[in-house]
């Protein structure tokens, strides 16, 4: 019976040290900062009318300022976890560290997804097509890409 306990203790370790690795590796918040990057240039190829372009840059604005909020308290989380362990703190604190981190990165990526969503309602269908091939990891170039016309074959 005394197994189980030194079992769940260990796999609570190694997850908040894998979580705590993970993050030292660029697989936390700075990670987000490319596709935002990405995402303005193929706006700026979008020919978008004045007052939806404004809508645009307020959605964005507004959807930055949350992801920044976001990002800031991902970190906190991230290093509350590793000073935790390297004081040694108890499994209960451990756990609940991974869970705050857990949870960060959740809200994260819902308000990400949220902002994501919002823009994608201000653009005509033909838009949001071009957005998505531009935006796509090969650029809209290259193997994996969306196409961007119908395909001509039977």
């Amino acid at each position: 019976m005394k197994r189980f306990p030194r079992i769940a203790t260990f796999a609570l370790v190694a997850f908040a040290a894998s979580a705590a690795a993970r993050s030292e590796q660029g697989a936390g918040p700075r990670a987000w900062g490319h596709g935002m990057h990405r995402m303005d240039q193929c706006l700026a190829q979008l020919n978008l009318s004045d007052s939806v372009k404004a809508d645009v840059d307020t959605a964005l604005a507004n959807g930055r300022a949350t992801l920044k909020a976001d990002r800031e308290a991902l970190q906190a989380a991230h290093s509350q976890m590793q000073t935790d362990l390297n004081n040694g703190a108890d499994k209960v604190a451990l756990g609940q560290d991974a869970l705050n981190v857990d949870a960060a990165q959740k809200k994260m990526k819902a308000d990400g997804k949220a902002m994501h969503d919002q823009v994608f309602a201000l653009l005509s269908p033909e838009q949001q097509d071009t957005l998505r091939a531009c935006a796509a990891p090969s650029g809209g170039r290259g193997a994996g890409a969306a196409p961007t016309t119908p395909s001509s074959q039977p």
